[in-house]
């Protein structure tokens, strides 16, 4: 289903974007990194015209990460990013299918699951949006979070229908790879998955037991990426009988606005420095100035 979109990517040379060269040039940068040793960047030293710059503490490196070890191969930087785009193009369709069938639970149903599933991982996979990311717009990071998207719709309904642990966990590592492919996308998409869930019926969890296991599940991986520590212990302890994929949408987005609040205020604030440390460092030349003249 995937074969003609990747096709078109593959070809020799890479399409004129808007974002493209950009993001060649920021997995060029994890690739370095990589090869000197810094298994997560956060530091990129050689933006900012070589003055470096935190860019990755401010925007999730996961598309750059995965195109830098595939460049590390041997297929280069271009082709580690072409590579990532592939990838992503075969995510689309299957998420989209697997998600789509989780949703015919009922023997009435069954027989429509199928070519059901089949139209949305076509919708899906050919909607606009995803030819303008590809040869319009190139962002590599957007790219991979919305084929992660409905694997996480997918994990989420298994992981809560079942109330199991290893489902649980499986859907807590989609939710962290949604954070760590594209941040933005994961503060949209949450509440869509929040909604998602809280309009099936046959996933509220009902026994106490089953709650903790499922919360526990997702709030230890995601909650590494929020920094809170105490996230797991005021979820096990909390009385009311909660969806999981809620309590972690409101964990996440409250914590990832605040993060990305404090990211706001130290971009502001750096320009504003440098002009107080160069001025501060004309200062001597112009009281210098002044004794020649008099």
């Amino acid at each position: 289903m995937a074969l003609i979109p990747i096709l078109a990517i593959t070809r020799p040379g890479i399409p004129h974007t808007a974002d493209g060269y950009v993001h060649i040039l920021r997995t060029l940068e994890v690739s370095h990194l990589l090869r000197e040793g810094v298994l997560y960047p956060r530091w990129a030293p050689d933006f900012y015209l070589g003055y470096g710059y935190p860019f990755f503490n401010f925007y999730a490196p996961g598309a750059h990460l995965l195109a830098a070890l595939a460049a590390l191969t041997g297929l280069g930087v271009v082709r580690g990013v072409v590579a990532v785009q592939v990838a992503a193009l075969l995510l689309y369709p299957t998420g989209a299918y697997l998600a789509a069938r989780s949703l015919f639970t009922t023997d009435a149903g069954a027989r429509w699951a199928r070519p059901a599933a089949l139209v949305s991982a076509a919708l899906y996979l050919y909607a606009p949006l995803r030819f303008r990311e590809l040869f319009t717009q190139g962002n590599l990071s957007q790219l991979l979070a919305l084929a992660l998207l409905p694997w996480c719709a997918w994990l989420l309904t298994e992981a809560i229908r079942r109330v199991d642990l290893c489902w649980s966990a499986a859907a807590g590592m989609a939710l962290a790879g949604l954070v760590y492919a594209h941040h933005p996308s994961a503060f949209l998409g949450f509440p869509f998955l929040a909604v998602y869930a809280g309009a099936r019926q046959d996933l509220v969890i009902v026994h106490v037991a089953g709650h903790v296991r499922v919360v526990v599940g997702n709030a230890v991986l995601v909650g590494k990426i929020v920094g809170d520590g105490n996230v797991v212990r005021r979820l096990v302890t909390a009385r009311q009988n909660h969806m999981a994929v809620f309590i972690l949408h409101r964990v996440v987005l409250q914590r990832g606005v605040k993060f990305i609040q404090f990211g706001k205020r130290i971009i502001v604030a750096l320009p504003a420095f440098e002009i107080v440390k160069a001025g501060r460092g004309q200062q001597p030349q112009r009281h210098q100035a002044a004794d020649r003249k008099k």
